[in-house]
This record gives structure tokens, C-alpha cells and sequence, in this order.
């Protein structure tokens, strides 16, 4: 009796799973599964000099960071270079305490001034050495509309993707339907690096410090790549 309902009941059950199953090939979608990367190398527009100001003696007499500065935005607008570019790196101003017959505290400000053109970070390197600036370096390149670049390669990025379903479904006769899903892959924004940026630096020997009136830079062009897996059915005419 005991095996007459067991078989019973496994008879049952398989019926109960075979409609599932069918409904499971029943809804089955054909597709095609691809990845689409695209890059773009930019010009950067945008070049963040950094460098500090720090009062300093020349002999007995004190060159106060007002009289730094006062000198600097001088040059600076003399050679059209915007203010509104000249910003501080940061909020609180360092302080080195210096030896001499008494003891005195020597001051210092970081700056961060923006620039566009290779041709102001020459003059801008001169204005520097001018006013005896030190540490000015080059700390980051960038571009005025990263932002609709970084757009720019996305979209054409889910084109690739397109485009080759396309092409390889044409290959063996087929056609492309409906996108079923799009998945974000690896992209690269990176931190953007200079080439060949110069470095003023104070108390070294004065002949490893001299500084060519037309410093050679080079910039490493800005490189956005991006990648996206598409998933698109394969058309079947109903």
C-alpha cells in the first residue's frame, strides 16, 4: 500500500513540474552578449600651479609675505593673468622658526593659481622666480568640460556595444532586437599627470638652480576610456 501511494505521488509531482518547465523553454530569449569600450585623449585647459610664499631675510631686513604678495598680484595683472584664479591651498598658514641672534617665526602661504595656456606658465614661471616663490609645481591638469567628455564616451561606449551585436549577428544571418539589459564595466578617469614640470627649490647650490627663461613642458594628454556589457535580443519574426 505504502509504495502504491509513494508512486502515486511521484507521478503527481511531475506533473506539477512539467508545466513549469515548459514555461521556462516557452520564455526563453535568444541573445547575443557583448562588450563595448571606447577612449578619447583630450588637450587639458585647465593647469593648477602650486607654489608657496614664505617670508625670508635679505640681510638684516625682513621680506614680509605682504610685500610678497603685493608684488605678485602686481606682475600677475600686468600680464593679464585673472585673480579669480589665485586661490589659497589651503586655510591656515604654516610657520618655521628660524635661528638667528634672536629667535623669530617665519611664516609661509601655499597658493594655487589656475591657468589655461602653456604660454601663461611661462610668463607665470617668471613671475615666480620674480618674486622668489618656492616649491611651484605643476599639481594637476584637467579640462574645462571633463564632465561632457566623460558623457561623450559613455554614449559612445553602449554604441560599440550596438554596433558590434550588429555585426555579428549580420554575419551568420540574424538581426538584433531588443536591448535587455546594459551593465556598467571598468572606465578610467585617472588623476590626470605632467610631463617635465619644473621645480623651484631654494637653498641649493646656485648652479643647480638655474631656471631657463622658457621652461620645457609637456603635458600627457588627458585619456578616458570606458566599457559597458550590452545584452540585446536576437530578432525573431513573429
Amino acid at each position: 500500500m505504502k509504495k502504491i501511494y509513494f508512486f502515486l505521488l511521484l507521478i503527481f509531482s511531475s506533473n506539477l513540474c512539467l508545466p513549469q518547465i515548459q514555461a521556462q523553454t516557452t520564455n526563453f530569449i535568444p541573445y547575443i552578449e557583448v562588450t563595448g569600450i571606447k577612449e578619447l585623449e583630450i588637450v587639458p585647459d585647465e593647469i593648477f600651479i602650486h607654489f608657496t610664499l614664505k617670508e625670508r631675510y635679505d640681510g638684516k631686513t625682513k621680506i614680509t609675505i605682504d610685500q610678497q604678495k603685493k608684488k605678485l598680484f602686481y606682475l600677475l595683472k600686468k600680464t593679464k593673468i585673472e585673480m579669480k584664479n589665485l586661490s589659497l591651498a589651503n586655510a591656515n598658514a604654516g610657520y618655521v622658526s628660524v635661528r638667528k641672534r634672536k629667535k623669530d617665526v617665519l611664516s609661509s602661504e601655499d597658493y594655487i593659481l589656475k591657468l589655461s595656456t602653456v604660454k601663461e606658465i611661462h610668463e607665470v614661471w617668471n613671475i615666480l622666480d620674480n618674486v622668489e616663490a618656492e616649491k611651484a609645481y605643476i599639481s594637476k591638469i584637467s579640462h574645462s568640460h571633463i564632465e561632457d567628455f566623460q558623457n561623450e564616451v559613455k554614449i559612445n561606449a553602449i554604441k560599440n556595444a550596438k554596433e558590434k551585436a550588429v555585426n555579428l549577428l549580420g554575419a551568420i544571418g540574424e538581426k538584433i532586437g531588443d536591448v535587455l539589459y546594459i551593465q556598467e564595466q571598468n572606465h578610467s578617469f585617472p588623476s590626470y599627470r605632467v610631463l617635465n614640470t619644473r621645480l623651484l627649490t631654494k637653498n641649493i647650490p646656485e648652479s643647480d638652480n638655474k631656471i631657463s627663461s622658457e621652461p620645457k613642458i609637456s603635458f600627457q594628454k588627458i585619456k578616458l576610456k570606458y566599457s559597458v556589457l550590452a545584452r540585446f535580443s536576437i530578432y525573431k519574426e513573429k
